[in-house]
């Protein structure tokens, strides 16, 4: 059975040093960063601790893949997201 969303399982496929460097990527957003610390610590009580830290890896990869696709600086992409679906924004940025 494959798993799709949020569900499925944090299996061992794929790269295991781009793994490796996103998760710890994404230790450092979460110790620098409150609101990405209240994501893992809310993604840890319901789930694993690291299970919680390689979902915040790939939500860190995700994050990157966008800004390098839509070619924005990181301190655009701090905003990114917030201002989605008001009017006078073009993908979700101001």
């Amino acid at each position: 059975m494959r798993f799709r969303g949020p569900e499925a399982p944090n299996d061992k496929q794929g790269n295991s040093l781009l793994r490796f460097l996103l998760v710890e990527a994404a230790q450092a957003a979460v110790r620098k960063d409150p609101d990405w610390r209240r994501r893992y610590i809310h993604l840890a009580m319901r789930r694993h601790k690291s299970i919680a830290k390689v979902a915040m890896g790939r939500r860190l990869a995700v994050r990157l893949y966008w800004m390098w696709r839509n070619g924005c600086e990181y301190s655009q992409s701090l905003e990114f997201g917030s201002y989605a679906g008001q009017l006078g924004t073009r993908n979700g940025v101001k």
